[in-house]
């Protein structure tokens, strides 16, 4: 393939044939773009460049990608609190994976696969209520189905609130009525219960002609999230009788 002559490495091939005519140029140029390429005597590894003494971290990562596209320096305030706080609440990474992908607008609705060139404009319609295009906002917010669990969860923790018009507001809402972190952290883990519980009745309405009803959905919100809960703790804090009962009591055992 070639060799080293002293600090100078030349190129050596031997072909099976003489090239053509017509095929010396390409060869020319061929050359002229490998000769720009000097193979190392050393042996190959990974070089983190950001930082060449200590190596790679997964947070220098996050922070060069951060920095590189401004994904926090584009969003409003309430965006950017769902975003931070988002994994802070003890709900499974998948679950938290989700909802991250859901406020990015990522997730497979029938909006986006029409985007995408996927669906055609005909099939849009909301699975659940059909009544206006399934776009993440409508789905999981305004929704006639989506919109009564949302109900029934908030009269459920006692709380009074209109169901806003953007996801992250959903999550500040919710999230901002804890008095103290540990009752945040609460609320964020059944905002993200809430959201997952939607889409996977959504999906098995789809894929497996499963029916929609509302209360299961909201029980199923409420069972997830003490499953949740109490996964994060060493001795069960609370059964799920008194979480169904009186959950801001659960949350500061």
């Amino acid at each position: 393939m070639g060799n080293s002559d002293g600090n100078v490495w030349r190129w050596e091939f031997q072909w099976r044939r003489n090239c053509f005519v017509w095929e010396e140029p390409m060869m020319m140029e061929f050359m002229e773009l490998l000769n720009q390429f000097v193979p190392s005597v050393c042996r190959d590894k990974w070089l983190w460049r950001v930082n060449r003494d200590q190596g790679f971290t997964v947070n220098e990562c996050y922070v060069l990608l951060q920095q590189k596209y401004g994904v926090l320096s584009v969003l409003d305030p309430v965006a950017e609190f769902a975003f931070t706080n988002l994994w802070k609440c003890g709900a499974p990474s998948k679950v938290c994976a989700f909802s991250w992908q859901l406020l990015l607008d990522r997730i497979q609705t029938k909006d986006n696969l029409f985007k995408r060139g996927i669906l055609q404009y005909q099939q849009t319609n909301c699975a659940l209520c059909e009544l206006a295009v399934e776009s993440s906002v409508h789905l999981f917010l305004h929704c006639d189905c989506s919109s009564k669990v949302w109900y029934d969860i908030m009269r459920w923790l006692g709380l009074v609130v209109i169901i806003p018009s953007n996801l992250a507001s959903s999550f500040g809402l919710l999230v901002g009525c804890g008095k103290n972190k540990r009752s945040r952290e609460c609320l964020a883990l059944i905002w993200n219960s809430l959201l997952w519980t939607i889409w996977k009745v959504r999906n098995d309405f789809v894929f497996n002609n499963k029916e929609v009803v509302i209360e299961e959905m909201v029980d199923q919100v409420k069972t997830q999230s003490w499953k949740w809960f109490i996964g994060r703790k060493t001795n069960s804090p609370c059964l799920l009788y008194e979480w169904k009962w009186s959950p801001f009591d659960c949350f500061q055992r």
